[in-house]
């Protein structure tokens, strides 16, 4: 559809056809994306489990930006339509102390709050409630429309999904790709939010400025997060103990070599030793530091024999 959207924005295609509000390629479009939600999610191609994950994340994340770019673009009209008890002199005013509550929980709960969770419970875990939260936060204004103080409140809720969103779903792709092909993989992750927005400057659009009642805005949001919420669910945490044969095979861990965690500003990665070569074994965020130090600590002891 992004596709689509671009050509006949600039070259006008007139595609016919009025099925549900959607022209024919519109309807193709639908058909594929239900499509590839339940070959991804039933994993029909029969991929590795690490690159099945991966698409599971991409289905996951998109709809979370359709959700999200709808809101980026279109609260203004929600404010200046919907709620009450504001001069028109202040819609512009409440529009940005609508995104400033949203951007500043976003700003701090990463550090003080989710990545404490996170350890706990797990990436995936935390980003599926955070999404969900978010949906609730959605729904709650959909639902109280007019009242600016639940308007307030709700979006705190929809802050602890921004807060995640900002900062565990690249974690969570990193654990699941091939780090020698990051860039690549990094390409096709962030095509799972240019796309959605795509989606959300073009359709999603036309269904605003169709409405009659722009609370619809918040109606999409509320939707497409709880989609995306259920779809994160079938998203996996990795255990990193799972593993430990595994790596000791893949990479030949034999006595005299040595595995220790190399701590950056942003990163966390879990490197191997052999005499003068060092040889990468995997990277995450600083959220999974404490984990790799575990493992890294339980491999050298059974290669010294102490366990």
């Amino acid at each position: 559809y992004g596709i689509y959207f671009i050509i006949d924005t600039l070259f006008g295609l007139g595609v016919g056809g009025d099925i549900f509000g959607l022209d024919y390629v519109e309807v193709a479009c639908v058909a594929i994306q239900i499509l590839a939600i339940l070959a991804v999610l039933f994993n029909v191609t029969r991929s590795t489990e690490n690159n099945n994950q991966f698409q599971k994340i991409l289905l996951a994340h998109s709809f979370t930006w359709w959700g999200v770019q709808t809101m980026n673009v279109y609260m203004f009209f929600y404010v200046s339509n919907i709620i009450s008890g504001i001069s028109a002199d202040s819609f512009a005013s409440v529009n940005s102390w609508a995104f400033l509550v949203r951007d500043l929980i976003g700003a701090l709960l990463p550090v003080l709050v989710l990545n404490v969770i996170a350890k706990k419970s797990g990436m995936s875990k935390t980003h599926t409630g955070s999404i969900l939260l978010m949906a609730l936060g959605s729904s709650l204004i959909y639902f109280f429309y007019s009242n600016i103080y639940v308007f307030f409140a709700s979006l705190c809720l929809v802050g602890i999904g921004w807060a995640s969103l900002v900062s565990l779903p690249f974690a969570i792709m990193s654990e699941r790709v091939d780090q020698s092909k990051m860039g690549l993989y990094m390409g096709i992750f962030n095509l799972s939010v240019v796309l959605p927005q795509l989606v959300a400057s073009g359709k999603m659009g036309e269904i605003v400025n169709a409405a009659a009642d722009k609370s619809i805005i918040f109606a999409i949001c509320a939707v497409c997060l709880a989609i995306s919420g259920i779809l994160w669910i079938a998203v996996k945490d990795k255990k990193l103990y799972k593993y430990c044969d595994d790596v000791v095979d893949v990479f030949d861990i034999k006595e005299g070599d040595e595995l220790f965690v190399d701590v950056a500003a942003t990163s966390v990665s879990l490197v191997l030793k052999r005499e003068e070569e060092q040889k990468l074994i995997c990277r995450g965020t600083n959220t999974v530091n404490r984990f790799l130090g575990e493992f890294a600590g339980k491999v050298n002891k059974e290669l010294n024999g102490e366990n």
